[in-house]
């Protein structure tokens, strides 16, 4: 499999900023339970809970596309290709 990205036809400059909600593992979701159950046993209070979310940008031409920081020079819109290489 090999990957590259490729300049999308849309204005770094045209975009709208949308918050979203970063989604965790079910790894940690279990170890969070496992320490909300201790932390009862033990006669503690239980951990609030937050949601962890971030900041992205949506192209208002090409909403299909993702934005990047790549490097210092390079910000700009992009899309991601895969493909298999043989």
């Amino acid at each position: 499999m090999d990957s590259t990205h490729l300049k999308a036809n849309a204005n770094k400059h045209k975009y709208t900023k949308q918050e979203i909600e970063v989604e965790t593992r079910e790894y940690f979701d279990e170890l969070n339970k496992a320490v909300e159950e201790d932390r009862i046993a033990h006669g503690k209070k239980p951990l609030k809970e937050e949601k962890e979310t971030k900041e992205i940008r949506i192209s208002t031409t090409d909403p299909e596309c993702g934005f990047i920081l790549a490097k210092i020079s390079r910000k700009c819109f992009v899309i991601l290709i895969t493909g298999l290489q043989i």
